[in-house]
């Protein structure tokens, strides 16, 4: 099994014992709680764990003389490089605002915005295309129903889409 980069897991193996071992018979709610209430026994722990906010702040200001050298072409060309693009995806900046349930980070919005601010550093239009993009995210996970996310990000781990509204 492969999980994208930073992803979440949760792994429910075997059945618990809370059913087997309840005393009061016929109460659903009581039965609920003690299913829901008693960890499972399984013989391999995974740990995966998400990239810490200075983590994501360092790898968008490792980006700097990259972003640098291509504001004039981004402003020549009137869009940002496919490179910085890929670089944006391969440091997982693209996951802050993804919910972590469909393999995203899921920061605090407070964490994005501070990227937001660090990518414009090295270029303002990358800083805002970056924005636009990881606001999509969140909209998606603000307002979208559940079988919409699904299609949103179980068909494309990935998807890059420019909503209609401007970054807060």
């Amino acid at each position: 099994m492969s999980l994208p980069s930073g992803a979440p897991l949760t792994l429910l193996l075997g059945k618990s014992r809370a059913l087997d071992d309840r005393k009061s018979k016929g109460d659903a709610r009581m039965t609920a709680r003690r299913w829901t209430a008693r960890p499972l026994q399984c013989n391999t722990l995974i740990v995966v764990t998400s990239p810490s906010r200075d983590t994501l702040l360092a790898s968008a200001r490792a980006m700097y003389p990259a972003l640098r050298a291509r504001q004039r072409r981004c402003a020549e060309e009137r869009k940002v490089p496919d490179e910085t693009i890929n670089e944006l995806e391969a440091a997982g900046l693209f996951d802050v605002t993804k919910p972590r349930e469909f393999g995203g980070i899921e920061m605090p919005y407070y964490v994005f915005c501070e990227l937001v601010m660090e990518i414009a550093k090295g270029c303002p239009s990358s800083g805002w295309v970056y924005a636009v993009i990881g606001e999509h995210n969140q909209t998606v996970a603000a307002y979208y129903s559940a079988d919409a996310m699904q299609d949103h990000w179980r068909s494309d781990p990935s998807p890059r889409i420019a909503s209609g509204n401007p970054p807060d």
